[in-house]
């Protein structure tokens, strides 16, 4: 399940829960690693991880910037690095979703062409 709303400073967070505990101890590490603004913008709690993002898009930069440090020091392969892919994944998904709903409503903004009538 992932929920957007508008956070403490404005803009909007995405959301992502619930998450597996392997997810958020991966985060939580990950964190340590990251730079201030990173580990500013993303909260990790038992079941759930919050980006101060945005979009969706701006989320999944977010857990990229989370995952090279972590790559880096930890190794990319096995935990705590491969537990971050199904966090990112459901990012994906949920940008890919984000588009798709933009391009949606893009199509309703459309004004009456010749072809169609106005409506009253």
């Amino acid at each position: 399940m992932t929920t957007e709303a508008v956070g403490a400073t404005g803009r909007r967070n995405v959301t992502l829960w619930p998450i597996r505990r392997t997810h958020a101890d991966a985060l939580d590490a990950a964190r340590l690693l990251a730079s201030a603004d990173v580990r500013r913008r993303v909260t990790v709690r038992r079941q759930t991880v919050t980006f101060d993002a945005a979009t969706p898009d701006e989320a999944l930069r977010l857990l990229d910037q989370l995952r090279g440090p972590l790559g880096v020091a930890r190794g990319r392969v096995g935990h705590p690095y491969a537990s971050l892919h199904a966090v990112r994944r459901r990012l994906v998904s949920l940008a890919a979703l984000d588009a798709a709903l933009d391009a949606a409503l893009a199509l309703t903004d459309e004004p009456a062409g010749p072809d169609r009538e106005e409506q009253p």
